[in-house]
């Protein structure tokens, strides 16, 4: 069985603007620098923005949102992966 650490889905929600533009390339760095694989998406559809956040930037992280209504640092989104790595690496353990 494969013990690597699923695949980690970023969700930019913003109508690509030039703060969610920031941070989409903020969220590529810091998966680069972690060096995990990790998809980073800019989601531009009103509705789904809607259905999430009332402030654009908004950050989801595996589903869930951590961020609204500004540009997270580089660094904070460090956080939030290896936060959101250590949290999956728990729940795939066996008991």
């Amino acid at each position: 069985m494969d013990q690597q650490s699923p695949k980690v889905t970023i969700r930019i929600l913003g109508v690509g603007c030039r703060k969610c533009n920031k941070a989409v390339r903020r969220a590529r760095e810091a998966v680069r620098r972690l060096g995990i694989d990790a998809e980073v998406l800019l989601v531009k559809d009103i509705n789904e923005i809607s259905r999430w956040v009332m402030l654009t930037p908004g950050v989801l992280i595996q589903g869930k949102i951590v961020a609204e209504g500004y540009v997270p640092t580089v660094e904070m989104f460090e956080s939030w992966l290896q936060i959101s790595q250590d949290q999956d690496s728990q729940t795939q353990e066996p008991p």
